[in-house]
C-alpha cells in the first residue's frame, strides 16, 4: 500500500512471512554430547563438507513467501551449537531461487528437558537436556530416538535489506539405530555420527514500514496539512459571509 501526503510518498514494505518445512536433508555430529559441532551434508548425494555449508530441500506447508518454492535446494551454513555462540550467523539459510530469501541466525534456545534422566538406562519416553546445551533429547524407544534444537533470527529479501522479519525454526534428527545414551558414548569416544534431519520454519514481520520519514519529511507533511486546513477554514468562513 502506497500512501501520499503532499507529494511525500510512503511505501509500506513486503517483508518475507510465512511457513514452510525442510526435507530431504542429512548431517553429522562431532564433539562433546553437550554442545557437537553439527556438518551439514551437501546435495546431491549426501557428501559431507565440515566448516562450510550444505543442502537441504524446501518440503511441505509452504505458505506466505514460500508458495511455489516445494522442492527448491537451500543452502545452509554449518555450525557449533553451543549456546554462547560464535553467533550471529549471517546467509545462515539461503534460498537462492528469485526472488532471494536469506536467514540469519541470532540465537538458539535452551534445551526442553532436565538432565535427571541423561545417565539412566535407556527406556522409551525418556527426555534429556544437558547443561548448557540446545539440544533436547528424546528416546523413542530403548534403541531408538530423536534430537531437536530451535532456532531464531531475521530473514529479508536478498533485494530488500531494510525490510526484516523475524523468523523461528526447530530442526529435528532421528537416529533409527541407537538411544541417547549409545550417542552420548559414540561422540564421548571421538565417533562421527550421522544421520537425517528435517526442520520447520515461521517467518512473521518485524516491521510494516520501509520508509520512516526524516525530519525534512515530517516538515513538508505538517506544512502541507496546514495549508490544507488553513484552505479549508477560508472557504468554510466565505460560505458563512
Amino acid at each position: 500500500m502506497v500512501l501520499c501526503f503532499s507529494g511525500v510518498t510512503v511505501t509500506h514494505a513486503t517483508p518475507v512471512v510465512g511457513n514452510f518445512g525442510a526435507t530431504g536433508g542429512a548431517l553429522s555430529l562431532t564433539g562433546t554430547p553437550i554442545n557437537p559441532s553439527i556438518d551439514f551434508f551437501t546435495l546431491p548425494g549426501f557428501v559431507p563438507s565440515p566448516g562450510t555449508t550444505g543442502n537441504f530441500l524446501v518440503g511441505p506447508a509452504t505458505m506466505g513467501s514460500f508458495t511455489g518454492r516445494l522442492g527448491e535446494m537451500a543452502i545452509i551454513k554449518d555450525l557449533a551449537t553451543t549456546l554462547a555462540g560464535p553467533l550471529p550467523i549471517t546467509n545462515f539459510i539461503v534460498l537462492p531461487n528469485a526472488p532471494g530469501i536469506v536467514f540469519h541466525l541470532t540465537s538458539l534456545d535452551p534445551g526442553v528437558f532436565s538432565p535427571g534422566n541423561c545417565a539412566s538406562a535407556p527406556a522409551a519416553g525418556q527426555g534429556c537436556t544437558l547443561p548448557g546445551s540446545a539440544f533436547s533429547f528424546l528416546n523413542t524407544s530403548a534403541n531408538t530416538s530423536t534430537a531437536s534444537f530451535n532456532v531464531r533470527g531475521t530473514a529479508n529479501f536478498s533485494a530488500t535489506p531494510g525490510d526484516i522479519s523475524n523468523f523461528s525454526g526447530v530442526f529435528t534428527m532421528q537416529f533409527s539405530d541407537m538411544s541417547y545414551q549409545a550417542l552420548f558414548a559414540a561422540l564421548a569416544s571421538g565417533a562421527t555420527v550421522a544421520t537425517t534431519f528435517s526442520a520447520s520454519f515461521t517467518v512473521t514481520p518485524q516491521q510494516t514500514l520501509q520508509e520512516t520519514p526524516e525530519p525534512a519529511t515530517l516538515l513538508l507533511l505538517g506544512t502541507g496539512l496546514v495549508v490544507t486546513t488553513a484552505t479549508a477554514r477560508r472557504r468554510h468562513n466565505r460560505r458563512r459571509e
